[in-house]
């Protein structure tokens, strides 16, 4: 009986060491899921965030830290969140949001028994927000925007206006137009307009849906024309809205012999083009500037207007 009774606790501890050893072990470096049925366990922007959100905890208040690039352009970012199993956040994940630095924004969660909770998000630039800090950095977004198959491929310059109607245009010198070649991924080396426009719906960086521009001459085509010569041209500058019509910088260029093989053609202008259908409906000349080119850009002035 003593043998038996001895046999059945070793047999007893042999099946408690069997279980403990065929237990799983959770693999190194997993992180545990938070134990509140209504948390945010990961939020990443769409693009320019570096590393991983900054989630802390404490007391009733949770507050997630996101790093960015510097210069980055918070409007229009659609974050992407990941939260408890059953839950559910408002403003939900994916939804279009105009972030801004060093402020906060609050995300409710609420669990799939009905308990919500406030998280805290907010926005720090990388090195802080001292101007030295403040680098220039490849925006894959932006790049690949300019990565077309169709329409506009490539050019010299480059303006952006923002217009009232919920659009940027983008003003464009000499320029490649339906040339690019997919069997090698090359262009030829002559460009087809004088100048060429893209139409953008703001926050939109889907080239597909920005159609390109280059106007209705019979002949050279280009989208701000105002001469069917064709040793005349323009190439815009920036440019500004005032009421329903956007006016851009056009220097007047022309055919010459020697140097680079152009030089100014008369005075400047200032093209005008109607917002509504993006049409250029006239010109205004400027007064002669010697040869100088102006038009970089455009200030505001509340007595004068646009200087």
């Amino acid at each position: 009986m003593k043998y038996l009774y001895l046999k059945t606790i070793c047999l007893l501890a042999l099946s408690a060491v069997i279980f403990c050893g065929c237990k799983k072990n959770k693999p190194e470096g997993q992180k545990e899921e938070p134990k509140s049925e209504n948390g945010i366990i990961s939020f990443r922007l769409d693009t320019g965030q570096i590393g991983d959100a900054v989630i802390t905890q404490s007391g009733d208040t949770s507050k997630i830290t996101i790093t960015v690039h510097p210069l980055l352009n918070l409007y229009g970012r659609k974050p992407a969140i990941a939260l408890s199993t059953g839950a559910t956040v408002m403003p939900a994940s994916g939804e279009t949001m105009n972030f801004t630095l060093d402020s906060t924004f609050t995300y409710t969660v609420t669990s799939a028994n009905g308990e919500a909770k406030k998280w805290y998000v907010v926005f720090k630039n990388q090195g802080g927000s001292s101007p030295a800090s403040k680098v220039a950095y490849k925006d894959v977004q932006v790049t690949n925007f300019f990565r077309r198959e169709s329409g506009h491929i490539a050019s010299d310059g480059g303006f952006s206006v923002p217009l009232s109607n919920g659009k940027v245009i983008w003003l464009f010198g000499d320029s490649h137009i339906d040339d690019y070649r997919a069997s090698d991924g090359t262009i030829p080396w002559l460009f087809q307009v004088r100048n060429a426009a893209i139409v953008q719906p703001y926050g939109d960086w889907q080239w597909q849906h920005s159609p390109t521009l280059t106007g209705n001459s019979p002949s050279f085509k280009s989208y701000i024309k105002h001469t069917e010569d064709n040793d005349h041209w323009i190439w815009p500058g920036s440019g500004f809205q005032k009421d329903d019509t956007l006016f851009v910088y056009s220097a007047h260029l022309k055919k010459v012999s020697g140097g680079f093989g152009f030089g100014s053609g008369g005075p400047d202008m200032l093209a005008k083009i109607t917002i509504a259908d993006m049409k250029v409906v006239g010109f205004q000349e400027l007064q002669d500037f010697n040869g100088i080119n102006f038009g970089i850009s455009f200030l505001k002035n509340d007595a004068d207007g646009y200087t």
